[in-house]
């Protein structure tokens, strides 16, 4: 038998052209609205984190005033304390709710001799009922970039003691001073009633801060004058 020759094939007829711009405004209409539910899921966590950066940034370059008083205290109670805004800002994003400092005595970006970067925060505390203790609260934190948000290293912070006087009437302590020729190294002074010392810290390469025991200052005498028996 003679082969049958093939059927044309029926294809359906095509989608009219108001049908075909129509499916092709949903289609954009979706998409508006997918990006939008994206942007709306993602913009809290970027936004906290351009507000991390920007605070972050401001606290490693903050530096006091010469002399600048950290914080007072008269019979175991702060009468005066000088917290910066900035590391309030940024520790309260870093770890809510954020700072209870009785003042802070350091706030800057340090780096070791090994070429380890840390921000440095030292602030002041009290012991509630504990008249005659304040203590330091000492915090290394890796300032991190805008992709890699900035993270308190947990095991290089540290709380150390400061005075520990119950007869103690007045401690002053005064803001760090930065060394320009030691990026790792810093001190402050403080003083108690009468009594005046000097710390120094240092940045170590682990992100740890070394604080050795105070070390008394000793005033040096007026020289005598040319004319007076010596």
């Amino acid at each position: 038998m003679p082969a049958e020759p093939p059927k044309p094939l029926d294809y359906a007829p095509g989608a009219p052209v108001r049908r075909k711009s129509l499916i092709r405004r949903i289609t954009a209409i979706c998409l508006v609205l997918l990006v939008l539910g994206v942007a709306g899921l993602l913009w809290p966590a970027v936004s906290k984190r351009a507000r991390l950066y920007y605070w972050g940034a401001q606290c490693a370059r903050w530096t006091s005033d010469t002399g600048q008083l950290a914080g007072s205290f008269s019979q175991g109670q702060s009468d005066r304390m000088s917290v910066p805004v900035a590391w309030i800002n940024f520790y309260s994003l870093l770890s809510p709710p954020g700072l209870a400092s009785r003042g802070t005595l350091l706030l800057h970006k340090l780096r070791s001799p090994g070429g380890t970067e840390r921000l440095v925060g030292i602030d002041l505390y009290t012991l509630q009922n504990s008249a005659g203790v304040i203590l330091l609260s000492i915090r290394s934190i890796d300032p991190g970039t805008f992709l890699h948000p900035p993270a308190d290293v947990a095991k290089a912070s540290a709380t150390a003691v400061l005075v520990s006087d119950s007869a103690a009437t007045t401690v002053r302590v005064f803001c760090a001073r930065l060394d320009p020729s030691d990026s790792a190294h810093f001190s402050f002074d403080y003083s108690v009633d009468n009594n005046d010392f000097t710390r120094d810290g240092w940045l170590l390469d682990d992100g740890t801060v070394k604080l050795p025991g105070p070390t008394p200052k000793i005033t040096p005498p007026v020289p005598a004058s040319a004319g007076l028996p010596r």
